[in-house]
């Protein structure tokens, strides 16, 4: 059943407004780039934590099962400015994201948020690989050597790109959790969620 004109307002509203804080609270954790690579592994570690609360509350207010899908193709859009790999590296992200979610036929579509027709384990995962995509910028330092920081070129080896990839998906997983818990107890309430 596809979605009424309605919801499918209301999706691009919520999309628009959810991807802007999703890129707000990562480009604050891509300031750790100012102090060095270290830094910037740990602060895109904790801004996987911190998104989760933000991806939550996104699938929370959405409708469409491609809504995910759309806003990484507009993440990508913005991201293409920092690197055609970031962007490649969001569209599949949030391709495969969407995969973990998605259901042929979904007869609540028009009457039920995202969050409420998935099991949560679905959606912790599709955070997960959602965040998959911070390999994007990483990813031209060690391939093409591109980068003026000779300490980024001896950071980014493929062993620490794998490492920041699990931890990353790791605290993805932890901050969806958190996400959902915090939904429930606090923003349900509110009338929120």
């Amino acid at each position: 059943m596809s979605l009424s004109s309605t919801k499918k307002g209301q999706d691009a509203i919520t999309i628009g407004i959810f991807t802007a804080l999703y890129l707000v609270i990562a480009a604050a954790g891509m300031a750790g780039l100012i102090f060095g690579p270290v830094a910037m592994t740990v602060t895109v570690v904790a801004v996987a934590l911190i998104n989760g609360i933000t991806f939550m509350m996104f699938v929370s207010r959405v409708y469409s099962a491609y809504a995910i899908f759309i806003m990484g193709v507009v993440m990508a859009l913005l991201m293409l400015a920092h690197g055609w790999t970031t962007a490649l590296a969001l569209l599949v992200s949030s391709g495969v994201s969407t995969l973990c979610i998605l259901r042929p036929r979904d007869p609540d579509a028009n009457k039920r948020p995202l969050v409420k027709r998935r099991s949560k384990v679905s959606l912790v995962v599709a955070y997960a690989v959602f965040n998959l995509w911070y390999i994007g910028p990483i990813l031209p330092i060690y391939l093409w050597q591109d980068s003026k920081n000779p300490a980024m070129l001896a950071f980014y080896t493929p062993t620490t790109m794998a490492i920041t990839e699990v931890l990353t998906f790791i605290f993805s997983l932890i901050g969806a959790w958190l996400g959902i818990r915090l939904r429930k107890r606090h923003f349900e309430r509110a009338g929120l969620a």
